[in-house]
């Protein structure tokens, strides 16, 4: 995961691999169609082949062992049979340079980290299931393989019961695997080259209207979105692939029908992108299909009168027939568990007895208003701040949504069908399928139906006559352009990378346990299953974990991490490796594991069988606001532990190394650093400033200090005005990192937490962090075990300790 190709194929290999593949596909579908599909159309429609042959060689309960040479030979076949066609792939360019303006746009996030990652960390990481289902198809295809291990193989075999729609994941499994790389490495890339190819399609439905050149502008225009751009940032990855297919269905059902002469076979390869979309999106995409095929009867009264309907009756009716032929052969995959998925998606996101949360991941029901792709704020939830922004947000929105009405106007006069049959088909959807549904899939629909919004509006400004009118319509499109790439800078700014570094770290880590298991992991950190596969790790605090951590004191589990004296020690001896995320206050498992592994983030740990632990008795409550690792027992304490301890046993303390710290809310800081967040006892950094507090060391020595928070902007710590180090990422749920290590002499030391301006990185805009508290440890920072008899339990009450065990022998 760490190697410099990883770093290449996010950055650059995946969007030339999705080429070579769309391409080569793309030119085996004009051949087999006579070349009746131009070359601009080459790569959406070979896109759409790539996933269906995806899909149905992984449902062929085979994982890449045949998906590759399938995929990979249909493309090979593609460029052997079309290589007369090659040169034509390149004869626009216009297309092409679309595409890749809307990769660089939407991959932004990856190519100026300069590294592989991902965006949208911590907004749902329903990512993490997408990626597990990726990994698992490549092993296994779309059987759920017996003896699924932990949270994972029950996650795994949650969704796959679901009839859970698997087509994007299944190319992105080809891709993935073709390169040699996890799924999360080519994550971001992949969406964003989905994307790009949207963006190719998209290029091509305005050409009557506005000429080559400007309709391949306003297909860039239409799927820079802003609701788009962020659904990408978030990782939706089968949306996101259902609307490349979408746009890729209208653009060859439009091709097919301004035709001077029809022909069957134009028409029948709209079965192909439609296929796709039922791959990607199971029975939530049959809304679209019918809604297409609807549109395709107003798409041909535009771009033809009626004497020439009649003329071509014939064809139009054997092309349908053809179409939808080809659509039910090449959906068998899909229709095989889609009956499935409709109950599914049914009871889960319709009607007032839904299932699934209401707003999901959302803060609001998304107002209507935002199909506009006009947002100018980092994040779609929640409304534009009043002022200038919010003035222009609303102005422009206005604007793109009255222009709609010119723009239908304008396209019906050019004959050009296809922003029409756009409208009509996200229009059946909206008029049918939104008021049916919880406002989570409310928001997915208006996603979806943005693009094409944004495209109509733009048709508006191509129907000036007058030159003063036709400066004002430039002026209009460039304005509204230009609203547009600033809501993606909004959002750029907003959304932060994903911890690759500590993902990397438990990736590493778990491969120390070599096939043993089950593996206790108690913080909440949904990628967890996903780059610890295939180990047997039960993700504790994961809704999806098969055995669910059993606390002392229940409580809400979800989005909340765990301390291992928080739980029963029934549950935790009956794990035999146990990871920890590393911490200042992290309590040491229980006397009988030992440590085996440690890295930045975490520890691996190992149950010993020659030592019995009977009773623990934590001595810290591991609370939100605890900064306290250790406690000094009261003697009547120690002697009710001793009183209960059977004969022949022992007690045993664990006694941490010295360490001090203070919360952030308690000490001097600026004003902007407001109390609360997700800390308690910590602030929300709402600006740049600083805090400043203070430690009195009573032995002197090396000290690791820890900070705990969120840290999508650089946030340094200094002692007594010199640097110690800094911390860079988002974290899980009381997540603490390390900042660096010190030597410190006894006494009082002032600690300095400077958070500066934003940059022009990824998630550096005005991104806020929470900081929780600040420690310092003395190393080493692992706690010793002082062991003595029933008998002497006295020693103990002098020992400030994090736990007292009782133990045998």
């Amino acid at each position: 995961m760490t190697s410099p190709w990883g770093n290449i194929v996010a950055i650059a290999a995946t969007p030339i691999a999705i080429a070579l593949l769309a391409g080569g596909n793309g030119l085996l579908v004009q051949r087999i169609s006579g070349g009746r599909i131009s070359s601009k159309l080459a790569i959406p429609s070979g896109y759409c082949l790539a996933i269906v042959l995806s899909l149905a060689a992984f449902s062929a309960h085979l994982g890449d062992e045949l998906a590759l040479p399938v995929v990979i030979a249909c493309a090979l076949l593609g460029f052997l049979l079309g290589r007369a066609r090659l040169r034509s792939l390149f004869a626009e360019p216009a297309p092409l340079l679309v595409g890749a303006a809307t990769y660089v746009l939407f991959n932004a996030s990856v190519i100026l980290s300069g590294h592989w990652t991902w965006t949208g960390y911590n907004f749902s990481n329903d990512s993490a299931a997408e990626l597990l289902l990726t990994v698992h198809l490549q092993a296994h295809g779309t059987v759920s393989a017996p003896g699924l291990p932990g949270t994972a193989g029950k996650t795994i075999s949650d969704y796959l019961a679901s009839g859970y729609p698997l087509g994007s994941q299944s190319l992105l499994g080809v891709v993935s695997g073709a390169l040699g790389v996890p799924p999360l490495v080519d994550w971001q890339a992949f969406i964003s080259s989905s994307l790009a190819v949207a963006a190719m399609a998209a290029s091509t439905l305005s050409e009557r209207t506005m000429g080559k050149l400007l309709s391949a502008l306003a297909g860039f225009a239409a799927v820079a979105s802003a609701l788009v751009y962020q659904y990408a940032l978030q990782g939706e990855i089968k949306e996101l692939a259902t609307l490349t297919g979408i746009i890729c269905a209208i653009a060859v059902l439009r091709e097919a029908l301004i035709a001077d002469e029809p022909h069957p076979i134009r028409l029948a390869v709209v079965g192909l992108p439609l296929a796709a979309i039922l791959a990607t999106y199971s029975a939530a995409g049959i809304p679209y299909v019918g809604a297409i095929a609807a549109a395709a009867l107003v798409g041909l009264l535009v771009a033809h009168p009626p004497p020439w309907l009649l003329a071509a009756a014939r064809p139009l009716l054997l092309g349908a027939l053809a179409a939808l032929a080809l659509l039910a052969v090449l959906a068998i995959p899909t229709l095989l568990s889609i009956a499935t998925f409709i109950h599914t998606a049914v009871s889960g996101y319709s009607g007032p007895a839904a299932s699934a949360p209401a707003l999901g991941p959302l803060l609001r029901p998304l107002p209507l208003s935002e199909i506009s792709g006009i947002w100018l704020f980092g994040d779609f939830r929640v409304p534009v701040p009043s002022g200038a922004a919010g003035t222009l947000t609303t102005l422009l929105t206005v604007i793109v949504l009255l222009a709609m009405i010119p723009g239908v106007m304008r396209a019906v006069e050019a004959r050009e069908p296809g922003p029409v049959m756009g409208a009509v088909a996200n229009g059946l959807v909206l008029a049918i399928i939104y008021p049916r549904v919880v406002p989570y899939a409310q928001a997915k629909i208006l996603m979806i139906a943005s693009p094409v919004v944004l495209l109509i509006a733009l048709q508006a400004f191509t129907a000036a006559g007058r030159a003063h009118w036709r400066l004002l319509a430039a002026a209009g499109a460039t304005g509204v352009l230009a609203a547009i790439l600033a809501s993606d800078a909004f959002a750029y700014h907003l959304w932060p990378l994903g911890p690759t570094a500590r993902m990397t770290a438990l990736s590493s880590l778990s491969k120390r346990v070599q096939g043993r298991g089950p593996v206790l992991d108690s913080e909440f950190e949904q990628f967890a299953k996903l780059v610890t596969t295939p180990i047997d790790l039960i993700d504790g605090p994961d809704p999806e974990s098969p055995l669910p951590l059993e606390l002392t004191a229940p409580q809400p589990e979800y989005d909340h991490s765990f301390d291992l004296s928080e739980e029963k020690l029934s549950y935790v001896e009956s794990f035999p490796y146990i990871i920890i995320r590393r911490s200042p206050v992290a309590s040491r498992p229980p006397a009988n594991f030992r440590l085996v592994a440690r890295n930045r983030y975490y520890e691996l740990w190992k149950r010993y069988e020659a030592l019995k632990v009977i009773a623990q008795r934590p001595l810290v409550a591991h609370q939100e606001s605890s900064i306290q690792a250790a406690r000094l027992p009261e003697c009547s304490e120690v002697s009710k532990i001793a009183q209960a301890a059977p004969a022949d046993s022992n007690l045993v303390a664990a006694v941490p190394p010295p360490s001090s710290g203070f919360a952030i809310a308690s000490v001097s800081h600026s004003p902007g650093w407001v109390a609360g967040g997700e800390f308690p006892g910590g602030v929300a950094t709402t600006t740049p400033g600083r805090a400043e507090g203070s430690l009195t060391l009573s032995d002197g020595g090396s000290y690791r200090l820890w900070l705990q928070g969120n840290f999508p902007r650089r946030v340094a710590v200094l002692v007594d005005g010199h640097r110690v180090g800094a911390v860079q990422e988002t974290d899980s749920p009381m997540g603490w990192l390390s900042v660096g290590v010190t030597d410190l002499q006894p006494g009082r030391h002032i600690l300095t937490i400077v958070r500066p301006g934003g940059g022009l990185g990824p998630g550096n805009g005005d991104t806020q962090a929470t900081i929780g508290a600040l420690v310092a440890i003395r190393s080493p920072e692992a706690p010793r075990l002082v062991r003595v008899s029933k008998s002497d339990w006295r020693s103990l009450c002098a020992l400030p300790a994090e736990w007292i065990e009782t133990v045998y022998p």
